[in-house]
């Protein structure tokens, strides 16, 4: 099988959670029904869409960014967080938390669309699992349209059985 094959299997085996409007997760960040939909601590990838997709994602969605953890820490859910607080503007010069997060700041100045417009989802799961890999196989997959300034590098690990779904 092809690299574009692979990836098209393991995109479509990630288990997604969204995509739901930014704005709707700030206008519900205190509503105990929106707890199961928050991201996780960890072991995710994330993709911000100009709009909205069923099941798993397509160029038609028009993805903008896809991102991860930088390692292999608990700060998932930080990191979401981090992209949503820059993606409204708020940094200064170094101060930002998520490069990406500026990124789609500057697209949707320049595009005039609302950072609230725009649709936000995380994946997890699939088999086989590696969120690096994921992370990786997402951006070939729609790097036309992704604001991402940098590739995303896929894991390490030279046994793991998802790297074959990020070439």
């Amino acid at each position: 099988m092809h690299a574009a094959g692979y990836r098209h299997l393991m995109l479509t085996a990630l288990r997604w959670t969204g995509p739901f409007l930014v704005r709707d997760y700030l206008d519900n960040a205190i509503n105990d029904g929106w707890k199961k939909l928050w991201p996780p601590a960890s072991d995710g990838v994330y993709l911000v869409s100009r709009h909205h997709w069923a099941a798993s994602p397509t160029g038609s969605a028009e993805p903008l960014y896809v991102g991860g953890n930088t390692g292999r820490s608990e700060r998932f859910c930080t990191r979401v967080g981090d992209l949503v607080a820059d993606i409204h503007g708020f940094y200064d010069g170094d101060t930002g938390h998520h490069s990406g997060g500026q990124s789609l700041w500057r697209w949707c100045n320049k595009n005039r669309v609302k950072p609230g417009d725009l649709w936000l989802a995380w994946a997890n799961g699939g088999r086989p699992w590696c969120a690096k890999c994921a992370e990786r196989a997402l951006y070939k997959n729609f790097k036309d349209t992704l604001e991402n300034k940098h590739t995303p590098s896929g894991c390490k690990m030279p046994d793991c059985p998802a790297a074959a779904f990020a070439e």
